[in-house]
């Protein structure tokens, strides 16, 4: 992502495309607790499972393509 001036943003993709988003894998690797979906709680957390497979995520992904979705239509008419 270039031109992004949010540095919060910026340091999300900077954690996801180094692998060092934190999820729940590395509390079970402390023992600290379980590594199921802090969502879900069906699945291990994983990155992809965090921001693709969990049911809550489609959801909200589902969500916020109707709403763009939406809002292009409008733009059009």
């Amino acid at each position: 992502i270039k031109n992004i001036d949010d540095t919060k943003l910026k340091w999300l993709n900077y954690r996801i495309k180094h692998r060092i988003f934190g999820t729940n894998m590395l509390k079970k690797n402390e023992n600290k607790q379980d590594a199921l979906c802090t969502f879900c709680k069906n699945y291990e957390e994983d990155i992809c499972h965090l921001f693709f497979d969990c049911q809550h995520v489609r959801d909200l992904w589902t969500n916020i393509e109707m709403w763009l979705s939406d809002k292009t239509f409008k733009t059009h008419i």
